[in-house]
């Protein structure tokens, strides 16, 4: 038992780890400094106008239920910025999370900066 809650726990720590390696280099291939992507609300404020949101919206992540709509929303918008597709977009950035924002992260994909939406 107490192998798998060391397991559990190094598992975690590589996720979390990966994920903010991950978006480090997405906000730097953004234009944007890494160390924006490290700030609770304000990297979310900074993501949202990576995507080309207005960044007012990403207080409605605070309202329950929000979140769930805006991680599809986020998840195709940011396939879109970097050229990728949909199937991508689906699987990559919002089922298999980590993975798909490693390979946005570390790909040769560039970032094309939309117009903002209101």
């Amino acid at each position: 038992m107490k192998n798998i809650l060391i397991a559990l726990i190094i598992l975690s720590l590589a996720l979390i780890v990966s994920i903010i390696v991950a978006g480090w280099r997405i906000f730097v291939k953004a234009g944007r400094p890494g160390w924006k992507a490290l700030i609770p609300f304000y990297g979310k404020w900074v993501f949202f106008e990576i995507l080309g949101y207005n960044p007012w919206l990403s207080l409605t992540l605070l309202i329950p239920g929000i979140n769930l709509i805006w991680a599809i929303l986020t998840a195709f918008r940011l396939a879109k910025v970097f050229g990728k597709s949909k199937a991508f977009a689906f699987f990559g950035l919002f089922i298999f999370i980590p993975i798909g924002y490693l390979i946005l992260a570390f790909s040769k994909a560039k970032y094309k900066k939309p117009r903002l939406s209101k």
